[in-house]
C-alpha cells in the first residue's frame, strides 16, 4: 500500500464526504428507468480510494471527460453535479466508476448510467513515454445490472492520458489574463464545478484528484492542492507501472 493509500484511513473528511456523495445515488437509482445501470461491485460503491479523473485539457462544464465508449456508444463527457469518471485503486486492482445524473425541472434527478468495473493491470495496455502515461483497455466486462440484478455483458473501450508537464498548470490569475487560453471568461465560466481549492488550469490532457479529495490535501500530506496535482504522475506511477 502506497504512502497516500495508508494515509486515508485517518482522512476522515474525505471518508464521509465521499459516502454521501454515493448514497444519494440510492435515490437516483430508485427514479431512473431504461437506463445502464451496471456494477462488478457491491451499489453504492462507498470506498474511500484514491480517486483520479481522466480529463480533458482546459476542461470546462460541456467538456470536461476524457471518453469512454459502452457498447459503441460514446457516453456524456460534460459535467454536472454528481457526476464521476475516475479510476482509483484497491488491493492490485484498478476500479472504473463512470456515472453521470439527468436533471429536468419538478422532477426528482435521475441517472444517467452508472458503471464499475474492476480490471486488473494485466488486463490493461499501460504504456509510459516522454513524461507521458496511457491506460487504455478494449474488451468485455460482465457483472450485474444494479435495478434488475440480472447479470449483463458489456464492451467497454477508453483510453485515458495523463501528461505530465508541470509548466502546462496555470494558475487562474495567468488563465484570467490570457488571450490564448480563453481570459476572464474561461475562468469565470468554471468556478461552479471546481472546488474552492483547485484555483488552477491544466492546459494538456491529464488526470486530476476528485474534487472531493482535494478537501483533505493536508491529511494526504500536501501543502496546497496544485502540490497534490503535481505528485500525480508519481501516484499513477506507483500503482500502474
Amino acid at each position: 500500500m502506497c504512502e497516500y493509500c495508508s494515509k486515508l484511513s485517518s482522512a476522515a473528511t474525505y471518508s464521509s464526504k465521499l459516502s454521501q456523495y454515493m448514497l444519494e445515488d440510492i435515490e437516483r437509482m430508485m427514479k431512473t428507468e431504461d437506463a445502464l445501470l451496471f456494477s462488478q461491485a457491491d451499489f453504492p460503491y462507498i470506498e474511500p480510494l484514491l480517486y483520479f479523473e481522466p480529463r480533458v485539457a482546459l476542461p470546462k462544464p460541456t467538456r470536461y471527460y476524457q471518453g469512454i465508449r459502452i457498447d459503441g456508444m460514446e457516453m456524456r463527457q460534460d459535467w454536472a453535479s454528481g457526476a464521476m469518471r475516475s479510476i482509483g485503486f484497491k488491493n492490485g486492482k484498478i476500479i472504473l466508476l463512470a456515472k453521470a445524473v439527468t436533471r429536468k425541472i419538478g422532477e426528482a434527478e435521475k441517472l444517467d448510467h452508472y458503471f464499475l468495473v474492476q480490471l486488473g493491470k494485466e488486463e490493461l495496455k499501460i504504456s509510459e513515454r516522454n513524461n507521458e502515461i496511457t491506460i487504455a483497455f478494449d474488451g468485455n466486462v460482465e457483472g450485474m445490472n444494479i435495478k434488475t440484478r440480472k447479470m449483463e455483458s458489456h464492451t467497454l473501450t477508453f483510453s485515458f492520458t495523463h501528461e505530465h508537464n508541470e509548466k502546462a498548470i496555470l494558475p487562474d490569475s495567468r488563465i484570467a489574463a490570457s488571450g490564448i487560453y480563453g481570459g476572464t471568461s474561461r475562468v469565470m465560466g468554471k468556478q461552479a464545478i471546481m472546488s474552492r481549492f483547485e484555483n488552477y488550469s491544466i492546459t494538456v490532457m491529464h488526470f486530476a484528484p476528485h474534487p472531493l479529495l482535494l478537501y483533505s490535501y493536508k491529511e494526504l500530506g500536501f501543502e496546497s492542492a496544485m502540490e497534490f496535482q503535481k505528485k500525480v504522475y508519481d501516484i499513477l506511477k506507483m500503482h500502474l507501472l
